[in-house]
């Protein structure tokens, strides 16, 4: 039998005989009696002091560790003695399944797959979710994500908030990034740009001019949201923010939206502030020199530019660069309306800023983005001035810069809407000739001093001027004639009919006294040369007004003569056409060879300055010189003596084209007359 432990220090077992009962009785009772509950601070030395004098004396025994008790009045703790292992054999019936080798390849492989797929998705989701940048700051390089971009820009702190936008310029200028990447930061830039701290305000305008410049496709909605804060924040603060809002402003227009930016700019000149209405306008006035009118809305410009010559003192000399900088793009025409509102002070001011500006020089300096520099390309008249030559070569007018047409940019009127709403039928049906005269003046204002008119069926209207044109009443006349001129100038082509209906009547009226019938007269004929009818069209009736057996009137055949003087010497024809140039030298030779002397005296001058047009009239002209020689010998010496005595044209002066300059006319003298009458 084995004895049974009883696990105390009074047992006498085997396996507790090889213990002296009697020590262990006693290290029991100096432990108990050395252990102090009520001081817990020194604990740990006085037990290693007591396990060091307790131990010492006894073989083999295994240290124990002092316990940490707070328990007040604890009994002592008797030593115990771990019972000996003892080891047993013991019969495990577990069965071990057998794994084919193949099965687990197949499952480290699908493993694999399924990981490298969620990497793909989650390479595609940060493509386009966040972009990642590095920060240099103080030598360290740091990434960046939109992610962690994005908290900071609307963080309470101003320091953090401008960290954030300084992240996000750089996250904007790395390449190849996409609006569609950016959105969430696109939606904020309103609040970047009206930041509470100045600092931080800077760093989000600077900001927005890196997503404009570097972004693609720029959004063109923000404008207005930011253009809105530039003009009421950007341009009253201080100077760094104001650059990067003309910057921004230039930014704009370069990426297409000219249009919200300029509007934006001229609202902004309402603003109260005294530095804003200034600094809009300077931006105005800087797109405009540097992109040229075709770019800019110049029709909007126009409409406020009234206001602004009334407006703050700083802003007035602003509007008026810009009033110049039209007519350095377009010449006068464009802003005469504005002109002759304008104070008697203004007005000698822009007199004497436009009075050595030559239209049709400026060239634009920039281009919106996208589009490429092209040369301005001279538009033909109605006589086909601008064709090629008789040898088959290009005109070098073709290539040559040339002013901008200002009805390009001019508003186009609905002549027959607004009419209806006038006075003008009620002023007609009148009995005075003064009011048919107010009457008509009401159609010439509508149509304003730069012509540009909406299609429409003018003929009721034309109808009524043209029974106009017999009036008794001089004024009436050539008020009415003057009316004609206007719709020709403002409807170009779509006059051809109603100018070719009302030629023949012209005609006639060049045989009229009254120098008004006959002033009015002469200028509605140039516009309709230069804008509805061709010479083509005119020839016919032309050949019979300077035929003196058709035409009985000889100051009609004089003045028929002077128009065509005018059309060669204007470049209203084509002076490389040498059938033209034929048939006028013709109706020149007809009143050459005129019973009047009137008449033989304009045909003279005319046949001179059509020998000295061009550099191939003289050779063209010359069986024609043969047949003065031959009939009026007088006339062919006067000639002779009129190229002699003119200012000459050398072929490097002479016009080889429409575009040239024009030629001085040489006029005989007056013992030359003498000699021909």
């Amino acid at each position: 039998m084995v004895e049974k432990c009883l696990r105390n220090a009074s047992c006498t077992c085997s396996m507790c005989a090889g213990f002296d009962v009697a020590s262990l009785r006693s290290i029991s009772k100096s432990i108990s009696s050395n252990i102090q509950y009520d001081d817990a601070e020194n604990d740990e030395e006085k037990a290693e002091e007591l396990s060091a004098s307790t131990f010492s004396g006894v073989a083999s025994s295994p240290v124990v560790e002092a316990k940490k008790t707070f328990v007040s009045n604890s009994p002592p703790l008797p030593a115990v003695k771990s019972p000996i292992l003892t080891v047993k054999d013991v019969h495990m019936d577990t069965t071990i399944e057998d794994v084919t080798m193949t099965e687990v390849c197949s499952v480290v492989e699908t493993k694999n797959v399924t990981m490298t797929t969620s990497l793909l998705i989650q390479d595609q989701k940060m493509d386009t979710v966040a972009l990642t940048g590095e920060v240099d700051s103080a030598g360290k390089s740091e990434n960046i994500s939109l992610d962690t971009v994005l908290p900071k820009l609307t963080d309470k702190n101003w320091k953090v908030r401008k960290e954030g936008f300084e992240h996000l310029k750089l996250l904007f200028e790395q390449l190849n990034v996409k609006t569609s990447q950016v959105l969430a930061a696109v939606e904020l830039f309103p609040k970047l740009c009206e930041d509470v701290n100045a600092s931080a305000m800077e760093a989000g305008f600077a900001a927005v001019l890196a997503y404009t410049l570097n972004v693609e496709p720029f959004d063109k909605e923000i404008v207005p949201r930011v253009m809105a804060r530039v003009t009421d924040k950007g341009f009253s603060a201080r100077p760094g923010i104001v650059k990067i809002c003309e910057d921004l402003t230039d930014a704009f227009v370069a990426a297409g939206a000219e249009e919200d930016t300029t509007v934006a700019l001229l609202e902004g000149t309402n603003n109260r502030k005294p530095k804003v209405p200034p600094a809009c306008l300077s931006c105005i006035l800087g797109v405009l020199k540097a992109y040229g009118p075709r770019v800019l809305p110049l029709q909007t410009i126009k409409a406020a530019l009234p206001k602004l010559m009334e407006g703050p003192v700083k802003a007035r000399p602003i509007a008026m660069g810009i009033m110049v900088e039209i007519v350095r793009w377009t010449g006068p025409s464009l802003v005469q309306d504005i002109v002759a509102n304008l104070r008697p002070a203004q007005q000698t001011e822009f007199e004497g800023q436009i009075k050595d500006i030559i239209p049709g020089q400026a060239a634009p300096t920039k281009f919106v983005k996208g589009a490429k520099p092209t040369k301005v390309v001279v538009s033909s008249g109605a006589s086909g001035a601008s064709e090629r030559t008789s040898n088959g070569a290009v005109s070098a007018a073709e290539s040559a810069p040339a002013a901008f047409d200002p009805r390009e940019f001019a508003e186009t009127v609905d002549l027959l809407a607004k009419l209806p709403k006038t006075e003008f039928e009620a002023k007609l049906a009148l009995p005075k000739w003064s009011e048919k005269v107010e009457a008509l003046k009401i159609v010439l204002e509508l149509i304003g001093p730069l012509p540009k008119l909406a299609i429409g069926e003018y003929y009721e209207l034309v109808s009524t001027l043209k029974a106009l044109t017999s009036d008794s009443n001089v004024n009436i006349v050539a008020k009415s004639i003057e009316v004609f001129g206007a719709l020709a100038d403002g409807l170009r082509k779509n006059f051809t009919q109603y100018a070719r209906m009302m030629f023949p009547e012209l005609l006639q009226k060049l045989s009229d006294k009254k120098s008004v019938i006959l002033n009015a007269t002469n200028k509605t004929l140039d516009l309709f040369l230069q804008h509805a009818m061709t010479i083509d069209m005119m020839m016919d009736d032309l050949k019979l007004a300077c035929d003196a057996s058709k035409n009985k009137a000889p100051p009609a055949r004089v003045q028929t003569m002077s128009f065509l003087t005018r059309a060669v010497e204007n470049r209203y024809v084509n002076l490389n056409d040498k059938a033209l140039m034929v048939s006028f030298g013709a109706m020149f030779l007809q009143g050459i060879l005129d019973t009047d002397p009137k008449v033989r005296e304009a045909g003279q001058t005319s046949f001179i300055m059509l020998l000295q047009a061009s550099d191939h009239t003289a050779g063209w002209l010359k069986n024609i010189m043969d047949d003065i020689a031959r009939k009026n010998s007088r006339a062919f010496k006067a000639i002779q003596l009129g190229l002699g005595s003119g200012e000459a044209s050398t072929p490097s002066s002479r016009p080889g084209s429409v575009q040239s300059s024009r030629p001085d006319s040489a006029t005989p003298s007056s013992q030359q007359r003498e000699q021909c009458s």
